[in-house]
């Protein structure tokens, strides 16, 4: 549905703002303990799926948030 919407010309911008994605929670894991929350989760009978990373910016005015895979918004978009 949202590539419908992207291809009758609403911006990513508005997308992103408008539309929630279908995510009902974020965890922030440390890597060391990925495989261990990922078992919990499991046990409860959630699907967990890892949907991004935290790395550090290369500069300051770099973007804060960068999204990419999505072929509705173009493949990569910068968000500052």
């Amino acid at each position: 549905m949202i590539a419908a919407v992207a291809a009758q010309g609403v911006g990513v911008r508005e997308l992103l703002r408008t539309f929630n994605c279908g995510v009902g929670m974020l965890l922030y894991v440390d890597p060391a303990h990925v495989d261990v929350v990922r078992g919990a989760l499991a046990a409860i009978g959630e699907e967990p799926y890892a949907l991004g990373r935290v790395v550090p910016r290369p500069a300051a005015d770099a973007p804060q948030v960068r999204l990419s895979g999505a072929s509705w918004m173009g493949g990569a978009v910068e968000v500052e």
